[in-house]
């Protein structure tokens, strides 16, 4: 399952996103920067740290890890070609997946 995928299963709701890069919050208004192309900002510590993420790069990593805690969806995703399928299957990151 591919970051894009995640998202469209759970389009309501708020993503803490770990990447090799860095770690993201997505909250809607991010989401919605995705879905219509654009990048967003990665930042280790500020303003000093900031850099755009492209969101074709975004999207196309794999998830390889997902759980909930709080309401908040924590996620863990790369580019390792590895990954074809998720090491850990939450129920509710099937919801909605036709398999």
């Amino acid at each position: 399952m591919t970051v894009d995928e995640f998202l469209q299963v759970h389009p309501d709701e708020d993503v803490d996103l770990q990447v090799q890069e860095d770690r993201i919050f997505l909250g809607q208004s991010q989401i919605r920067r995705l879905r219509e192309g654009k990048p967003v900002i990665l930042c280790e510590t500020g303003a000093k740290d900031a850099r755009y993420i492209q969101a074709e790069e975004l999207l196309t990593q794999v998830v390889y890890l997902a759980h909930q805690t709080r309401g908040l969806w924590r996620v863990s995703a790369a580019h390792d070609p590895k990954l074809e399928k998720p090491a850990r299957y939450w129920p509710k990151l099937k919801r909605g997946i036709s398999q």
